[in-house]
């Protein structure tokens, strides 16, 4: 599925580290913490099934303009403050870090014979298995029964997206690609979608193609079990797969405890120094 499950492993053992503290009052389910861990990259069913292009690309400009997106999202949730817009918050910066690591580690241990997209799938069905080992296919319909269109989640996004890259239609835009998402999730074992699709992504030169699909077999270079190196941001890591997740675990925390502390007691100095937002932005 091309790193939902990694993201929503991440997460959810992100969220189960955190101090008691910050999660007493939690009353999130499995399936809203995957809808939340992989709202980040939902725009890639946008155009699954169609031939249509994403040409409104909202969460592409939101990545370009994370940092201001991000404390307009925060203001939000401090005037609607609750757990679940808490955790929510949580999700968009537990999203970014995974992303800045897991690039670059497929990149380094992916065989020759793979793209950068059939590599993250054999990642993701790896921790598809580690989640449900019971099961012995992959079916995120079943597993996760309610992922419906979270208009709450809607509310908190849509002034932020507006403040911060001046884009209209958010609802719309979000919608379309939950429900297809779902719909994909709902046809992904029937026989007849999977050269639909790729016949679609071909025509569209998009190497997505091969990324909707597990393959039987996961390639045990990838799980970097062997300990070799590889380089993130000029840093070098031996890191396996599974000690990379609970290493950033780890880094997360502190960042989660800081946000915790701005909507809690309004003191933005760490926000605005994590953030490089100068003195005169007012959160």
């Amino acid at each position: 599925m091309n790193k939902e499950m990694i993201h929503y492993y991440f997460f959810k053992n992100l969220i189960n580290s955190l101090p008691n503290n910050i999660i007493s009052e939690l009353s999130l389910s499995d399936d809203k913490i995957f809808y939340y861990a992989n709202i980040m990259s939902i725009d890639k069913y946008y155009s699954i099934f169609s031939l249509r292009r994403d040409k409104v690309k909202i969460l592409s400009k939101i990545k370009e303009n994370f940092n201001q997106f991000y404390t307009n999202l925060l203001i939000n949730i401090s005037e609607n403050k609750n757990i679940n817009n808490l955790i929510f918050a949580y999700s968009f910066l537990a999203y970014n870090m995974l992303e800045e690591y897991i690039g670059n580690y497929v990149n380094t241990f992916k065989p020759y014979k793979l793209n950068y997209y059939e590599a993250l799938n054999m990642i993701d069905l790896y921790f598809y298995k580690k989640i449900f080992p019971n099961q012995k296919k992959p079916n995120i319909r079943r597993d996760f029964k309610d992922l419906s269109y979270d208009y709450k989640v809607d509310k908190l996004m849509h002034s932020a997206v507006v403040k911060s890259i001046n884009q209209t239609g958010v609802t719309p835009y979000f919608y379309r690609c939950n429900k297809k998402r779902n719909l994909f999730y709902k046809h992904y074992n029937k026989f007849y979608i999977k050269p639909f699709i790729y016949l679609i992504d071909i025509f569209r030169k998009n190497k997505r193609n091969k990324a909707y699909y597990y393959k039987n077999k996961i390639d045990e270079n990838l799980l970097n079990n062997s300990h070799q190196e590889f380089i993130v941001s000029d840093i070098k890591y031996n890191y396996s797969i599974d000690e990379l997740i609970e290493y950033l675990i780890k880094e997360m925390i502190p960042t989660c405890e800081m946000i915790n502390n701005y909507l809690a007691d309004g003191n933005d100095k760490e926000i605005r120094i994590y953030f490089n937002i100068p003195d005169e932005k007012e959160m």
